[in-house]
């Protein structure tokens, strides 16, 4: 017997027994498909991602739940609108609170006083002399109504101004230079009285701090108060009778305007020596007051 060692062999009832040998059983996979879930289905991407060691299993992508519209339930048919006649429009018993609110009248506030009326202006009365101009100087002044209320009366050196009631009021010397009196006062010039504006081609009245202007106007002498617009008197001849008319203010000074009427008329010269001045009696009073202007000048 060799050295080599011999199988060892076994005896009698010792089957012989073949040699062991390794089944060799098949490979599985490092991981197994899990059971379908019914929420994964598999699909095939449209390109082989790489491998990827979360999430799902490579291949598999969550289904997207599909829109089904709902599905529509039986409601009842809504019952169809019976007709009914149109009922006749409300009218109007009164007109609208609008409209009543418009025509409502305007009523002033309570603190709001309206300006005082001014009474309605009165008519400027007219006083007129009884003779014609050339005997002014002998004449009575009759009053709006015709009455009397003023008399001129005297000679040719003096003449003498009174009420138709009685009473002197003035006195008209024609001496040279003329004078005049009034009231019983002390005679002062009448140039003096009655100066002439030389520049203004106007005389002037001073009474009680007020000044009245006489002057020219269209046939006319208009008397002006302290410069304002409007005349408060006028002094005319229409129809060859001498004539004065004054507004209500001027009224107070009414037995002034008429001796002046008178001055101007008569045609003394009122700047010059002498009774007379021929060339302002023939022009009538609207010449006597521009002649005795020219002979002051």
């Amino acid at each position: 017997m060799s050295d080599q060692q011999q199988p060892p062999q076994y005896s009698g009832q010792q089957q012989q027994q073949q040699p062991y040998q390794y089944q060799q059983q098949p490979q599985q996979p490092m991981w197994t498909q899990p059971p379908q879930n019914p929420q994964w289905q598999q699909q095939q991407p449209p390109y082989q991602s790489p491998p990827q060691n979360y999430g799902p299993p490579q291949g598999y992508y969550q289904q997207q739940p599909q829109w089904q519209p709902p599905q529509q339930q039986w409601q009842p048919q809504q019952p169809q609108q019976q007709w009914q006649p149109q009922q006749p429009q409300q009218q109007w018993q009164q007109q609208p609170p609008q409209q009543e609110q418009q025509q409502q009248q305007w009523q002033p506030d309570q603190k709001f006083q309206p300006p005082p009326q001014q009474p309605a202006p009165m008519q400027s009365p007219v006083f007129k002399w009884a003779k014609p101009k050339g005997s002014v100087l002998d004449s009575d002044v009759l009053d709006p109504n015709g009455n009397p209320i003023f008399t001129f009366h005297g000679t040719k050196k003096e003449t003498i101004v009174s009420k138709a009631s009685g009473g002197e009021i003035a006195k008209l010397h024609w001496s040279s230079p003329p004078t005049i009196s009034l009231h019983g006062a002390k005679a002062v010039k009448i140039s003096e009285w009655l100066p002439l504006n030389k520049q203004n081609h106007c005389r002037s009245l001073t009474v009680n701090g007020d000044n009245y202007r006489l002057a020219d106007y269209n046939d006319t002498v208009m008397i002006f108060k302290n410069n304002a617009p409007n005349h408060s008197g006028i002094l005319s001849d229409p129809k060859d009778l001498l004539q004065l008319e004054l507004t209500p203010e001027a009224l107070p000074l009414l037995e002034e305007f008429v001796i002046i009427a008178a001055i101007l008329q008569s045609g003394h010269s009122l700047e010059k020596h002498g009774w007379f001045n021929q060339q302002s009696f023939q022009m009538g009073m609207i010449g006597g007051l521009a002649g005795q202007v020219a002979a002051g000048m």
